[in-house]
């Protein structure tokens, strides 16, 4: 099997994050400061765990939510977005997350706390991933978000219409 290319170019180069003074948050001087990165992710979790590792005390991650959609390409393994008709695309998403969320539990405290948004397409696999991932003791909560307007039950166009999104709450 192929290997992402943003996982292999990191066998071969060392990734720096820079500051962007135009984006700058301006912090003010010893006060704990937040960070906000944009960039490949993979590529970003690596670089925080040179300098970050154990000391995170809060992660929010919006992976992609793997819907294989022809209008809107949300994911990419193997520098190719993942069909809806792949039978493989669940396994290719899975293995896509394992190495993020490993990165991201290397980064947090010991009383850490990640959240990973996510909707029904990937749920129960991303919640037994972080089980494995975090322990399935930690789990906190699985909160749904009502993101989409709609009907729901009963509406004209659908007898059942899904309008949320969760988010996983691991410590």
């Amino acid at each position: 099997a192929k290997s992402e290319k943003a996982y292999e170019e990191l066998k071969e180069n060392y990734l720096i994050i820079k500051n962007i003074n135009k984006k700058n948050l301006n912090f003010e001087k010893n006060k704990k400061s937040n960070i906000l990165i944009e960039g490949d992710n993979l590529h970003a979790l690596s670089s925080l765990n040179y300098s970050h590792k154990e000391s995170v005390d809060i992660i929010y991650i919006d992976p992609p939510y793997n819907i294989g959609s022809k209008s809107k390409p949300d994911f990419y393994y193997d520098d190719k977005r993942v069909d809806e008709d792949d039978p493989f695309r669940h396994s290719k998403w899975i293995s896509f997350m394992y190495k993020r969320l490993k990165l991201a539990r290397e980064l947090l405290k010991e009383n850490g706390i990640i959240y990973i948004s996510i909707d029904e397409t990937e749920i129960h696999n991303l919640k037994l991933l972080c089980d494995e991932i975090f322990g399935w003791r930690n789990f906190l909560s699985n909160i749904k978000l009502k993101v989409k307007a709609g009907a729901g039950v009963g509406s004209k166009d659908s007898f059942l219409q899904d309008v949320g999104e969760y988010i996983l709450i691991y410590k």
